[in-house]
């Protein structure tokens, strides 16, 4: 609930705090992805992300009515093991009116808030800190939870804030959940008006 209510309240943020700075990004359609047993991907966004082995897609429920429309969650994959149940992979994309926030920055400011949202829960373990993932330059932080170990992960995609945030139940097992997003692959840029929701339905990103 706390990582819910972090993403949310952060949303919310960014848009208060810099609501003129920049047009929003006309979000993608939601039935924009084509999803089987071992691939995820994505031609408008030009995102691919294949399935380490031993893994699978996890159903992604429906967002709870209130809940903010600025993101839209990907996909979400775990070990198909049984004894892994705090293990996962989930990757989120944000709509922000920043035109190109700086990685580490916008890290601190999740920290921030999720701390704030239950600091005797989660504590930041390593502040954000910059990496580089399939490629590409994204920020890290690290969290101590109730449950174990979280990692969020954010790079600057196509307009968008593209997110990861990695479970596990201790920090070692955190780095293997983490080496999962190593298949991630980004290619060229081939949107077309067929991809995007019309502006009058840019609220429909969940």
């Amino acid at each position: 609930m706390h990582l819910i209510h972090a993403i949310v309240l952060t949303g919310i943020i960014l848009s208060a705090a810099a609501y003129e700075a920049a047009q929003e990004a006309t979000p993608p359609k939601q039935d924009a992805a084509n999803v089987t047993d071992a691939v995820y991907a994505n031609e408008c966004l030009a995102l691919t992300y294949r399935l380490p082995d031993g893994w699978k897609f996890q159903k992604i429920a429906a967002p709870p009515p209130g809940q903010s429309k600025q993101q839209m969650t990907l996909f979400k994959a775990k070990p198909a093991s049984a004894d892994a149940s705090n293990e996962w992979l989930e990757i989120k994309l944000l709509q922000t009116p920043l035109k190109h926030p700086v990685l580490v920055r916008f890290n601190t400011l999740m920290e921030l808030t999720l701390v704030q949202g239950g600091p005797e829960d989660t504590k930041v373990t390593r502040a954000a800190y910059p990496v580089t993932i399939a490629g590409r330059d994204f920020a890290r932080s690290d969290f101590a939870t109730r449950h174990g170990a979280l990692a969020l992960f954010s790079t600057w995609y196509r307009g968008y804030v593209l997110t990861a945030w990695a479970s596990a139940d201790s920090p070692q097992n955190l780095e293997d959940v983490a080496k999962a997003l190593n298949t991630l692959s980004f290619g060229e840029d081939k949107r077309t008006a067929e991809c995007f929701d019309s502006p009058n339905q840019a609220s429909s990103v969940r």
